[in-house]
C-alpha cells in the first residue's frame, strides 16, 4: 500500500530525502523522492499571494550569515521586500522554522500558493 500527498497540499515539514537546503529559491523537488516520479512544485518550500495579491515568502533579508529568517512581503519582482511583523511570524534561527510558522499562517488565512 503506499500513500501519496495531493500535490497541491501544503505540508509543514521537508520531504526526508529533500536535497534543497536552505535555500527558499529552490522550490523544485528533483525527481527520486518518496512517490515523486518527476519534478514537481515542493509542497513546504512556497510563496504565498495574500489578500492584496502581493507576494509573501521566507527571507534572511540582507544577513548575510543566515541566521535571521523571517517572512517578508513584496509586492512584485521590481520592489523591495518589507518583513511580515505579527507575533505569528517571529524571527527564526531557521529557514524551516520560518517556513512551518508562514505555511501555518497562510492556511489560517486562506492565502493562495503562488504559481510558478
Amino acid at each position: 500500500m503506499s500513500y501519496s500527498i495531493p500535490n497541491d497540499h501544503i505540508v509543514d515539514f521537508r520531504c526526508c530525502l529533500c536535497p534543497n537546503g536552505d535555500f527558499p529559491d529552490r522550490t523544485i523537488c528533483p525527481p527520486g523522492g518518496p512517490g515523486n516520479k518527476k519534478k514537481s512544485p515542493c509542497r513546504f518550500v512556497v510563496t504565498f499571494l495574500d489578500d492584496n495579491g502581493q507576494m509573501v515568502f521566507v527571507s534572511s533579508g540582507i544577513d548575510t550569515t543566515k541566521k535571521k529568517w523571517f517572512s517578508v512581503r513584496q509586492k512584485d519582482t521590481r520592489h523591495g521586500t518589507h518583513r511580515v511583523k505579527t507575533k505569528a511570524l517571529p524571527i527564526r534561527t531557521t529557514f524551516d522554522e520560518a517556513q512551518r510558522d508562514l505555511n501555518s499562517y497562510a492556511a489560517k488565512r486562506r492565502w493562495q500558493r503562488r504559481p510558478a
